[in-house]
């Protein structure tokens, strides 16, 4: 479930390059690069679901922002 999710949001992100600003852009494939990581460390727990999922994403964003 949580891999069909993972590929529809990458979609979403991946059809947006025809149209997108390269702020857009860049921010589409920040996001990509801590959703991919986010799906790979959710793939080891017992608790894989999409809310847990946007948790991760949502905290590893908030790390990396903390960290400038």
């Amino acid at each position: 479930m949580i891999a069909e999710f993972e590929s529809r949001i990458l979609a979403l992100i991946d059809n947006m390059v025809d149209h997108a600003s390269d702020d857009e852009l860049f921010a589409g494939g920040y996001l990509r690069g801590h959703l991919t990581l986010a799906v790979a460390e959710l793939e080891g727990d017992d608790n894989y679901s999409p809310e847990n999922l946007h948790q991760k994403v949502t905290g590893s964003v908030e790390t990396a922002i903390q960290a400038i």
